[in-house]
C-alpha cells in the first residue's frame, strides 16, 4: 500500500524533475488556461445569443407569450380550489 502511494506521488513529481525548463511547462499551464477562460466566456456569450433568437424572430415570440399564458391558467384553476355544483 505504501508501495503504491509513493509510485503515484513519484509518477506526479517526475515530469518536472526531467524537464530542464520549468518556465516552459509554466508557460504551457499559463497558456492553456488563457484558453480555457476563453472558451468559457465564448460558450456563456453564445449561449445568451441562442436564447435571444426567440425574442428577435416574432412567430416564436408570439408562441412563447401563448404557452407562457396558458400555463399560468393551468397553475391558476389547479390552485384555485373548486365549487361545489350542488347548492341545495
Amino acid at each position: 500500500m505504501i508501495f503504491l502511494f509513493l509510485h503515484i506521488s513519484f509518477a506526479i513529481k517526475v515530469p518536472r524533475f526531467l524537464c530542464k525548463d520549468g518556465a516552459k511547462i509554466r508557460r504551457k499551464i499559463g497558456i492553456r488556461k488563457k484558453n480555457t477562460i476563453k472558451l468559457r466566456r465564448t460558450l456563456k456569450f453564445n449561449g445568451l445569443c441562442r436564447l435571444s433568437w426567440i425574442k428577435n424572430d416574432p412567430v416564436y415570440f408570439f408562441l412563447l407569450k401563448i404557452f407562457g399564458v396558458s400555463i399560468i391558467i393551468c397553475i391558476f384553476a389547479a390552485l384555485v380550489p373548486a365549487e361545489p355544483l350542488d347548492k341545495a
